[in-house]
């Protein structure tokens, strides 16, 4: 009976290890083409879809920047609408937002990460997703200006 058992999984093994599928790579070599012309480009400014500080002040270090929310979807059990904001914060992570005003944005410097348990209503956790989680610097360096899109 072992040795039936034995020979069993031999061959169940054989078999399974072959089961991988054959892959080719591939290299793209045509011109990248954006899908449609709705990209935003984040600059540093004054504004709420520019980056800068709660007081207005552009700031691409330590800023955020608003763009209105480009369709609805669910996350973490929370439903997200066209009528809200996400706020792109410099230092690699969105939030979401039901208002878009400089004072509401959070910056990562001082009392104003508090600013992630306010913006939503009712008051509570805001939910994050923290893509790139680094320092990032949206300025002129060795003479490529920086943005996001």
């Amino acid at each position: 009976m072992r040795k039936l058992l034995l020979l069993f999984c031999v061959v169940f093994c054989f078999f399974a290890a072959n089961a991988q599928p054959n892959y080719t790579r591939s290299t793209f070599t045509s011109t990248y083409v954006a899908l449609g012309g709705g990209a935003t480009t984040l600059t540093s400014g004054t504004g709420t879809g520019n980056f800068s500080g709660t007081t207005g002040t552009a700031n691409t270090d330590e800023g955020a920047a608003y763009i209105s929310m480009p369709f609805a979807f669910d996350y973490n059990s929370t439903a997200y609408t066209t009528s809200q904001f996400i706020g792109i914060n410099t230092n690699g992570f969105v939030y979401f937002s039901t208002v878009n005003t400089n004072a509401s944005k959070v910056i990562s410097t001082g009392s104003n990460i508090a600013n992630l348990n306010t913006t939503t209503t009712p008051a509570s956790t805001t939910n994050i997703l923290a893509p790139w989680w680094d320092d990032l610097n949206a300025t002129t360096v060795n003479g490529v200006i920086g943005s996001v899109k």
